[in-house]
């Protein structure tokens, strides 16, 4: 997420509006100041994000189980911690290597090119 954010941010910034929550936050409180169920609305947002999904998933006879459900709740639901910890973070750990990801300059050592044979 941090190297979509650095090197293309106008694509990266918008990612945010995938997934359950920009559609849920707005409907939930819309509930509560309309004074309707807010399980229920909860519900029709969900319903109306993943069943065409699960239809997709079913028409395109990709893999699906019973935790495929889950799994996209749990995606969508980790989608804007991982977008916003991706703003706030420089450095990531892949691999067992530190990886430092910014738009700071790169230069080239040209001392340490000299010195090999």
């Amino acid at each position: 997420a941090r190297l979509r954010r650095v090197t293309s941010p106008h694509f990266f910034f918008p990612e945010i509006l995938a997934g359950l929550m920009p559609p849920l936050l707005p409907s939930v409180i819309a509930a509560v100041v309309a004074g309707h169920s807010v399980l229920a609305m909860s519900g029709f947002v969900a319903s109306a994000a993943y069943l065409p999904e699960l239809a997709l998933v079913y028409r395109k006879n990709w893999y699906v189980s019973r935790w495929s459900l889950l799994a996209m709740v749990t995606r969508d639901t980790l989608l804007p911690i991982i977008w916003a910890r991706s703003w706030l973070a420089g450095s990531t750990h892949w691999r067992g290597n530190r990886m430092l990801i910014g738009s700071h300059e790169s230069r080239l050592e040209t001392s340490a090119l000299a010195s090999t044979p």
